[in-house]
């Protein structure tokens, strides 16, 4: 089971700061943990593709 946080906060110039985190837990979760693949490039790409969208609107 997990849960991902989206965070949008203005910063003091009028610009948004954008925070996504991941927290992956269970009981049962230490027993496949080291299967899980690393999210590290997809969210990197997410992050990147919203920012690409946010700034043509």
């Amino acid at each position: 089971m997990g849960t991902r946080v989206y965070k949008l906060t203005e910063t003091n110039d009028g610009r948004c700061l954008f925070e996504m985190s991941d927290k992956i837990g269970g009981p049962i979760f230490p027993l496949f943990a080291n299967k899980i693949p690393s999210f590290d490039a997809s969210f990197t790409t997410f992050a990147a593709d919203l920012k690409s969208a946010a700034e043509k609107a």
